[in-house]
């Protein structure tokens, strides 16, 4: 057991011997007793990161398809495939804001815009059916500001967050 205020190492089987703890250079005895919390929460925003990086990557590829859809007799297939990659990633961005808000104890913010990207997905997807290219086209490029913009603020955040951690 670990009186981290005394700095001293109880040995359960024999709580009469008590060690002085020497930590290793940079950490505090602080910490001792918040890594598993602050990992858990760090794992979590990883994930929305990765999540948010693949949504955005995906976003970028739907307009590639989408020219291969004029030019080329299997650009329909593909397209559609880009649709569902779309569709997958902003499902697994929501995920991931749900992990980061419930389990690692973060702001519920992150899950509005997750939803938000989703209705815009959905509106997208229905306007494509729908064949309505004046919205259609529009719509994907807004799709594609806003996830670069929240990729940027997550990425943002993290730097912020490395930034004060090594000012420790």
């Amino acid at each position: 057991m670990i009186n981290a205020a005394a700095g001293h190492l109880v040995m359960e089987d024999q709580p009469h011997q008590v060690a002085s703890l020497k930590l290793p250079l940079g950490f505090r005895r602080e910490d001792l007793a918040m890594s598993t919390p602050t990992t858990t929460k760090q794992d979590s925003s990883m994930f929305l990161r990765v999540a948010i990086t693949l949504q955005t990557l995906v976003v970028f590829a739907a307009p590639i398809t989408a020219g291969l859809l004029l030019s080329s007799p299997d650009g329909r297939v593909l397209h559609s495939v880009s649709a569902y990659g779309v569709f997958t990633a902003a499902l697994l961005h929501l995920l991931a804001a749900i992990l980061v808000w419930r389990p690692g104890g973060g702001s519920p913010r992150p899950i509005l815009y997750a939803v938000g990207f989703l209705g815009l997905t959905l509106a997208q997807i229905a306007l494509g059916i729908a064949q309505v290219k004046t919205l259609h086209v529009p719509l994907g490029v807004l799709m594609f500001g806003a996830s670069l913009l929240r990729l940027s603020q997550v990425s943002a955040g993290r730097r912020t967050h490395l930034a004060a951690s090594a000012r420790r």
